[in-house]
C-alpha cells in the first residue's frame, strides 16, 4: 500500500494487541516464526502441546524446542518460506516433553506477508490428532457400553423394557420392583438411603395388592436398624447379596425384636428370601428385596445372579440419572460461560436480554448475545447463531465472540468487524461450522445505531407510536466466503424508541407446521410499544415458548434496547 496508508504505530500496537488477543483464545495450537525459523509468538495451547511454557520457545527453533520433530517442521517452514505458498494438512509423528508417548499432528503452514507482499515470516496452526482420536474413541466407549447394557437388558425380558424409559430413578427402580412380581418374587421391595444414614422405602409389591398394607406396616413399625445382625444394613455395609434359601421360623426369632414384631414377620409368609444392594461407584445406596412366600418356591444360586443382575441394572438407572443431571449442571454452566454475565449500564439507554436453550440441556447451543464497549465512547451489540450444538459450537461461539469483542477496539465498524470474525472462522478449517449475526454499534449520546448483518434475521425497531421499521443490512453468514463484505445501516432512535435482536429460534419456534415470519414478529413487537427493553424481550420470548407448546424447538438468543 502507499506509505500513507501504512498502520500508525499507535494502529500497530493495536493491531498487535489483537493478534495477541486471538492467538491466546484459539482453540488449536498456533505459532508465529520469523525468517530465521525462529519462534516469535506461542498461543498457551501449544506451549502445552509441546510441554513447555510460552515464553521459553520465544528466540528459539523448532529443533531446540522438539528435538525429534523440529527437523521436519523447520523443513516444512523452510519450503513455505522459498515457495510463498501454504501448506496443508502436514501429519507429523513423534513426542514432546508434554506427550512422552507416540503422538499424531496435522500442521498447515502458511506466509505472514506485508502489504507490499514481502514475507516476514510463517504462521502454523497445529491439531493434535491423537487427543482427538481419543475423545472420539471415549466417546464410541460410552455408547458400545450402552448398546451392550441394551443388549443385555433384552435377555431380562421382564425388566428389559422398563429401564431407560425414564430419567427419574425412583420411578425406574419402582416399576423394576413390579415387573419381578410374580414371576420371579411373590414379594419385592426398594429400600434407599436418605440423608443421615436414614433408610425411606420406595416401593413395596406383593403377588396380590391387598396384602401390601402388611410390609409397610412392618416398615413402619419395626424400621431396619443400623445394628442389626441381618437384614438390609448387613447388605448396605458388606456390599454384598444375602440369599436365605430357607426362612425358618427360629430365623424370624432371632431376628425379632418382640412378640408382635415376630408376629407381623410370620404374617408375610416368608419362605425365602434375596436382598442385594444398589452401588453407585463402589458405593451402597440401597437395597433390593425379593421375597418368596405363597407361592412355595425357593431361591438358589441361579435366582441370585439374576437378582444381581436386576439389581445392576438398577444401579445403572440410578448412575445414569446423576450422570445426566451433572452433564446437564455442566453444560448449563458452559452455556453460562459463552454468554455475559450480565449486561452493562448504557447511560440514556436500557438494555435486556433473553436466552432459552432448546431440548434436555446437557448439550451446549450455539445460540449467542454480547454487548461490550467498542471504542470513542461506542458500544457494541451483537446476537448470533453458531450452526449445530456441542463442543465444536461451543469453541466457535468462543472464537467469535472473543474475535469481535477485540476487533471492535480496532476496526471501524460494525461491518470491518463481521470481516475480522468471518476471517478468523475461516483459519479455524477444523470448525466446520458456520455463524450467521447481526452486529449493532451504539452512540448512545445521539441515540444512533449501525447495524451490519452476516445472514441473520432482520432487526426490528420499534417506534413508540408503534411503527415498527425491518432492518436487513447485507451479508452472507460469517465461515462460508473469505471476500465477503457486510454493508452497514443506519438507524437513528428517539426517545421510547426499541430495537429487537433475535436469532432464529423465535421465528422456528413452531416449526414444522407453524413457522413464524418477520412480519408475525413485527405484530407481536408492536403491542410492546412505548414499553420497556424487558418488556419487549419478555413479550418476544413468552409468545415464541407459547408458539412452540412451552418447550422451545431451537435455541433462541434475544436483545432488545430502548432510547430514553
Amino acid at each position: 500500500m502507499p506509505a500513507a496508508e501504512r498502520l500508525t504505530p499507535a494502529e500497530l500496537e493495536r493491531a498487535l494487541a489483537l493478534l495477541d488477543t486471538m492467538f491466546s483464545t484459539a482453540p488449536v495450537g498456533r505459532a508465529f516464526f520469523d525468517t530465521d525459523l525462529r519462534y516469535v509468538r506461542v498461543n498457551d495451547a501449544l506451549a502445552e502441546m509441546n510441554g513447555l511454557p510460552a515464553a521459553d520457545h520465544i528466540g528459539h527453533t523448532p529443533e531446540e524446542i522438539l528435538p525429534q520433530i523440529g527437523s521436519a517442521v523447520a523443513a516444512d517452514l523452510r519450503t513455505v518460506l522459498q515457495t510463498g505458498e501454504a501448506l496443508a494438512d502436514v501429519q507429523h509423528s513423534g513426542h514432546t516433553a508434554a506427550r512422552p508417548e507416540e503422538r499424531h499432528w496435522r500442521m498447515n503452514y502458511y506466509p505472514v506477508c506485508d502489504a507490499s507482499g514481502e514475507i516476514l515470516g510463517v504462521g502454523l496452526v497445529d491439531v493434535d490428532e491423537t487427543a482427538l482420536v481419543a475423545l472420539l474413541e471415549s466417546e464410541r466407549s460410552a455408547r458400545e457400553r450402552a448398546e451392550r447394557a441394551e443388549r443385555r437388558a433384552s435377555l431380562l425380558a421382564h425388566v428389559g423394557n422398563v429401564l431407560g424409559e425414564s430419567l427419574d430413578y425412583e420411578e425406574t427402580l419402582s416399576r423394576v420392583a413390579r415387573a419381578a412380581v410374580p414371576d420371579k418374587a411373590d414379594w419385592c421391595a426398594i429400600d434407599m438411603l436418605g440423608t443421615g444414614g436414614a433408610l425411606n422405602r420406595l416401593a413395596v409389591y406383593h403377588r396380590d395388592p391387598d396384602r401390601e398394607h402388611l410390609a409397610w406396616e412392618l416398615h413402619d413399625r419395626y424400621p431396619p436398624e443400623p445394628d442389626d445382625t441381618l437384614g438390609i444394613f448387613t447388605v448396605l455395609a458388606s456390599g454384598e447379596p444375602m440369599l436365605y434359601e430357607t426362612v425358618s421360623d427360629a430365623l424370624l426369632q432371632s431376628a425379632a425384636r418382640d412378640e408382635q414384631h415376630l408376629q407381623m414377620m410370620r404374617e408375610l409368609g416368608m419362605s425365602s428370601v434375596i436382598m442385594v444392594p444398589l452401588s453407585v461407584r463402589g458405593e451402597s445406596v440401597g437395597a433390593m428385596t425379593f421375597v418368596l412366600a405363597d407361592s412355595g418356591r425357593r431361591y438358589g444360586r441361579d435366582e441370585l445372579g439374576l437378582a444381581l443382575e436386576i439389581a445392576h441394572r438398577g444401579s445403572l438407572a440410578i448412575e445414569h440419572a446423576r450422570l445426566y443431571r451433572e452433564r446437564s449442571h455442566i453444560a448449563r454452566t458452559l452455556q453460562r460461560s459463552l454468554l455475559p454475565s450480565r449486561l452493562p449500564e448504557i447511560e440514556g439507554f436500557e438494555i435486556s436480554a433473553r436466552y432459552e436453550a432448546a431440548g434436555q440441556g446437557y448439550e451446549v447451543g450455539g445460540d449467542f448475545y454480547d454487548a461490550f464497549k467498542t471504542m470513542d465512547g461506542r458500544w457494541g451489540m451483537v446476537v448470533g447463531d453458531v450452526c449445530g450444538k456441542g463442543p465444536e459450537a461451543a469453541a466457535l461461539t468462543a472464537l467469535v465472540r472473543y474475535t469481535m469483542r477485540a476487533a471492535a477496539l480496532v476496526k471501524q465498524g460494525p461491518g470491518e468487524v463481521l470481516e475480522m470474525a468471518n476471517e478468523a472462522i475461516l483459519s479455524e478449517r477444523t470448525m466446520g461450522n458456520f455463524v450467521s449475526a447481526v452486529h449493532a454499534w451504539l452512540e448512545p449520546e445521539h441515540c444512533h445505531l449501525t447495524f451490519a448483518s452476516a445472514g441473520h434475521p432482520p432487526v426490528l425497531v420499534v417506534r413508540s407510536d408503534g411503527t415498527v421499521e425491518t432492518v436487513k443490512p447485507r451479508g452472507t453468514v460469517l465461515g462460508l466466503d473469505g471476500t465477503s463484505a457486510y454493508a452497514e445501516v443506519p438507524v437513528q432512535l428517539h426517545d421510547g424508541d426499541l430495537a429487537l435482536l433475535y436469532t432464529d429460534g423465535v421465528l422456528d419456534a413452531g416449526a414444522p407446521g407453524n413457522l413464524m415470519e418477520p412480519e408475525d414478529l413485527a405484530r407481536i413487537a408492536a403491542r410492546a410499544a412505548g414499553g420497556s427493553a424487558a418488556d419487549l424481550a419478555e413479550l418476544v420470548e413468552s409468545e415464541s415458548l407459547a408458539i412452540a407448546g412451552g418447550a422451545a424447538r431451537d435455541d433462541l438468543a434475544i436483545l432488545a434496547l430502548r432510547c430514553g
